[in-house]
């Protein structure tokens, strides 16, 4: 879904406001995602046509439409971006900034090192991530995150680009059918009755999972784990916190003990489009879930 900064920052206040404690975290992330909106306006897809007609195959075969043929081959495609963010990040303190200088001069040392990386990335391989970062020994977290920080503009653009021609219908997995990425979370909507009225007390509520590459977001059973896709009634469970007063809640599984943090539209007014920075404003959801023994499957904005 397209967004705009503006709409992005509006909600970035709501959370500095909600949690005044993270404030330094959300002023570094808006700078980061600043640099990756411009970017995404620099991005031209010349394949989209293609990969529409692969749409309806590649769906009924549960293949996500990012294929290696549609990623950038080029340094070009990567290289302002990531010298930005590595600036960025080497103000985040003397440890941090010797850390990012090692990242910097290994990547830029060879061209190909970022292209490649960046493709695996967006393939989901993360070994050959894992062991650039192992041989060259860097911080692998910090390698990850400069990486997924690069790749994203690309990820949302593509998906903003072809979603709109896609019939969901026929995607039946949990992963993204638009990037292959898993959801970072989902929210609940109302149903649309027929007419365009929302009945609420008829018809119930959809679950939507919402996309921790792309942002993409699609449809999905409520009674169904998003993760192992059991479902088991015993085995899905959920909690609440009263605090919330009715925001959202945290659904987990106790057969692949994965959880996703769930988000109520029901609640007020939050935009579809920029839902994806409630991961942000539920970091006390993570904690608790984290603490009764439960893993979050997929990286947030700020899991490193």
């Amino acid at each position: 879904m397209h967004y705009t900064f503006e709409q992005a920052e509006e909600v970035l206040h709501r959370i500095q406001k909600n949690h005044p404690e993270m404030n330094e975290i959300i002023i570094f992330y808006q700078e980061i995602l600043k640099r990756q909106l411009q970017a995404k306006k620099n991005i031209h897809l010349s394949f989209i046509s293609l990969a529409k007609e692969k749409s309806r195959e590649k769906f009924e075969k549960g293949y996500p439409l990012l294929e290696l043929s549609f990623i950038p081959d080029t340094l070009a495609a990567y290289e302002p971006l990531i010298e930005e963010l590595i600036a960025l990040l080497k103000e985040r303190g003397p440890l941090v900034s010797a850390q990012m200088e090692s990242i910097q001069q290994d990547l830029l040392q060879d061209p190909q090192v970022i292209v490649s990386l960046a493709q695996n990335y967006l393939l989901h391989n993360f070994v050959p991530i894992y062991d650039f970062g192992q041989a060259k020994e860097l911080d692998i977290a910090l390698l990850f995150f400069l990486i997924k920080s690069i790749v994203k503009p690309f990820a949302e653009r593509f998906a903003e680009e072809i979603a709109a021609t896609c019939d969901l219908s026929l995607w039946p997995k949990s992963h993204c059918p638009i990037c292959g990425a898993l959801p970072v979370l989902a929210y609940l909507k109302p149903k649309e009755a027929e007419g365009g009225q929302n009945q609420l007390s008829f018809r119930g509520k959809e679950r939507f999972l919402i996309c921790s590459l792309c942002n993409h977001c699609w449809p999905f059973p409520r009674l169904r784990c998003p993760f192992c896709q059991t479902e088991q009634p015993e085995a899905l469970q959920y909690f609440s916190l009263e605090s919330d007063n009715g925001y959202g809640r945290v659904d987990v599984c106790n057969l692949c003990k994965g959880y996703i943090k769930t988000i109520d539209l029901n609640h007020g007014p939050l935009a579809e489009e920029v839902l994806f920075l409630e991961d942000l404003n539920t970091i006390h959801w993570d904690l608790v879930a984290e603490k009764e023994g439960y893993c979050k499957k997929a990286k947030g904005i700020f899991s490193l």
